[in-house]
């Protein structure tokens, strides 16, 4: 039986909307390279200002369920 990791990223951030794409892809491109099909990326926000939850909803690229 095969054993199957989940990696886990988790972000925190407040009005990262001038970075936050690029974490993001940063993630995602891991994420493709290391074949970790079974991973997770966690943004917690603090109180954001910006477009930054906007942008996440938009840069979701692997994530079906998106709970904000």
């Amino acid at each position: 039986m095969k054993n199957i990791v989940l990696l886990s990223f988790i972000v925190i951030g407040r009005n990262e909307s001038h970075n936050i794409a690029k974490c993001l892809n940063s993630i995602y491109g891991l994420i493709k390279i290391t074949g970790h099909l079974s991973s997770e990326v966690i943004y917690v926000d603090s109180n954001s200002t910006d477009d930054t939850l906007n942008i996440i909803q938009n840069e979701i690229l692997f994530d079906i369920q998106f709970d904000h």
